[in-house]
């Protein structure tokens, strides 16, 4: 299928948001000859199975995948990029935050030679003041301990074939894409982008937990500098708490002043317990890890996919 553009878009209960996004999206798409859109519904409880239906018996360009339950937004992207077939591939978001009107800017870098296109976000005043800190933090951590001197965009990017083809070779259970792109090299450029307002649908679908979640993956993904961080701080705290005692043992023998024998021992749990439930800490997330991928489950389950019809692919 030869210049196909593939448009790949998680959706979690966006009944509201598709009406308007569908549209402005296949606005965008005006001067491709042949494209195809893949809606992946992250298991909605609301109508977006049916939107999407329904604007897929006007255009049999546009597609839906359903999952069986919600596997998240990673896992989404997963399967859009899996079973996209398109020479290029844009993922993006349904909540109108990402400017589809970025999309033929993106498709004339592409056409340019360059196999991946990542859009990052601009700082934004609409953006709550601690997600706005959070990433920074985030991010600046990340690059630190993984060595990543490339920026990391967000999910709205475009991929040549040869890159998608090299993502998905990746097997990860708990994969985080925006590093995994980073990775995989290929010609990248960034493209800068003002985040709008999310308008439908009420708050960002990403809380903070899923955030925490999001980022924790990345970092264990990426680096096994946390267990020499806390092989380092276990070091040191192992050395200062036998200071500690030291100085104290003298204290008591050389001086008047006089520790009880409580407050030593207390002293000295305190110190190897923290170090401990630390280590065991980081070390269990690593072997969750590690379990999660010998057992093999699947990333996702699809209840229906459109996708298995063929269709022209012609635009109108």
């Amino acid at each position: 299928m030869s210049n196909l553009v593939s448009i790949i878009v998680p959706a979690y209960n966006e009944q509201d948001s598709l009406p308007v996004f569908i549209p402005a999206l296949v606005a965008a798409l005006k001067n491709e000859k042949s494209y195809e859109i893949i809606i992946i519904n992250d298991g909605s409880t609301d109508q977006t199975a049916e939107v999407v239906l329904n604007f897929r018996k006007k255009n049999p360009c546009i597609h839906l995948i359903s999952f069986s339950r919600n596997f998240g937004a990673q896992a989404a992207l997963c399967a859009g990029y899996q079973k996209a077939r398109g020479t290029c591939v844009i993922s993006l978001d349904a909540d109108l935050q990402h400017p589809v009107e970025m999309i033929p800017e993106m498709l004339k870098k592409w056409r340019e030679g360059y196999d991946v296109i990542y859009a990052i976000r601009k700082q934004s005043n609409h953006l709550k003041r601690f997600k706005r800190i959070s990433a920074a933090i985030f991010y600046r951590i990340f690059k630190w301990i993984t060595g990543m001197d490339k920026n990391i965009g967000a999910d709205f990017r475009l991929m040549s074939r040869a890159a998608v083809d090299a993502l998905n070779q990746f097997s990860e259970t708990t994969p985080f894409l925006r590093g995994l792109v980073s990775q995989i090299g290929f010609r990248q450029c960034p493209m800068y982008y003002d985040e709008k307002t999310r308008q439908y649908g009420g708050a960002s679908r990403y809380t903070l937990k899923k955030m925490f979640n999001l980022a924790l993956t990345g970092i264990l993904s990426f680096s096994i500098k946390p267990l020499h961080l806390i092989a380092l701080f276990g070091g040191t705290m192992t050395i200062v708490g036998v200071l500690s005692l030291l100085i104290t043992v003298i204290f008591s023998v050389f001086t008047s002043y006089h520790v009880s024998d409580t407050s030593i021992l207390l002293l000295a749990l305190t110190i190897f317990s923290g170090i401990q439930l630390s280590a065991l800490g980081i070390i269990g997330e690593y072997v969750g890890n590690i379990t999660n991928t010998v057992k093999k489950r699947p990333l996702y389950l699809i209840s229906k996919n459109t996708l298995e019809k063929e269709c022209s692919h012609e635009s109108k």
